[in-house]
């Protein structure tokens, strides 16, 4: 469409910009995955993060070349998982740390305000232009996926795309803003080794899951299911990025 549109040589650009997109995708999806996973394990295995990427992406590769059967099969028992736990996870914030929900919100406005006092209105745009760039590949990534795949979808195609689009946004929308909010709430601050998610969720059961067996498992669940939709995410990499390298071939 861009080649139609804009020429050749701005759809090369495009093409190329894309497939550096699905590339990072791949490296980003892996590599969050990889600290999902270690962050179960000892802190003395997680010099080994590499080693653990690696192997994800090597298991993807045959994947790949075995078929997708087996890939396709296990993607929805994790979406539910994933789903499932986290939403679990965030009534236990929200029931939780019910009383502070007021003082949380006046703090960010606070927050808010001052840092527009600070770094004025240009600032506060220039810092939210940047954080968008920096967050928005997994979005527009996940809507370039459903677009290239509306001729795969049931009749009728349409439809479904639409449906899938609502799904995605929405899903989207409530996860991550519950998560950033559950974070303010509860007070988490970045630790080393460990990712955000995980700090929260040792926060909630981290004091008792050692002799609760029922809280250490949802601690894990909770965990794997994170690594293993991240470990699906890459997998538009291997998808996508072909359909827009055969259509670059095409263009050509």
């Amino acid at each position: 469409m861009t080649s139609y549109l804009l020429g050749e040589e701005i759809g090369l650009v495009a093409g190329a910009a894309l497939v550096v997109d699905y590339v990072l995708t791949v490296t980003v999806s892996l590599s969050s995955g990889a600290d999902a996973l270690l962050s179960l394990l000892p802190a003395w295995v997680h010099p080994w993060k590499l080693s653990f990427a690696m192997m994800e992406l090597v298991t993807l590769m045959i994947f790949n070349m075995r078929g997708l059967k087996e890939l396709v099969a296990m993607l929805v028992p994790v979406f539910v998982i994933f789903l499932f736990t986290h939403a679990i996870l965030l009534i236990a914030v929200l029931s939780t740390y019910f009383l502070q929900i007021g003082s949380t919100n006046r703090a960010i406005k606070n927050n808010l305000l001052n840092a527009m006092h600070t770094l004025s209105w240009t600032g506060m745009l220039h810092l939210l232009v940047r954080v968008y760039s920096i967050g928005r590949g997994g979005a527009y990534t996940g809507i370039e996926a459903v677009s290239k795949g509306v001729s795969l979808m049931r009749e009728s195609q349409v439809t479904t795309a639409k449906r899938v689009m609502v799904l995605l946004a929405s899903s989207l929308v409530i996860m991550a803003s519950g998560i950033l909010f559950s974070c303010l709430i509860v007070g988490i601050h970045p630790e080393s080794g460990n990712t955000m998610n995980t700090v929260l969720l040792e926060r909630l059961v981290g004091g008792c899951y050692p002799r609760d067996p029922l809280g250490y498992g949802a601690f894990v669940l909770t965990l794997l299911s994170e690594a293993l939709l991240l470990f699906v995410e890459a997998q538009t990499g291997f998808l996508d990025g072909l359909r827009v390298m055969a259509s670059m071939a095409v263009d050509s």
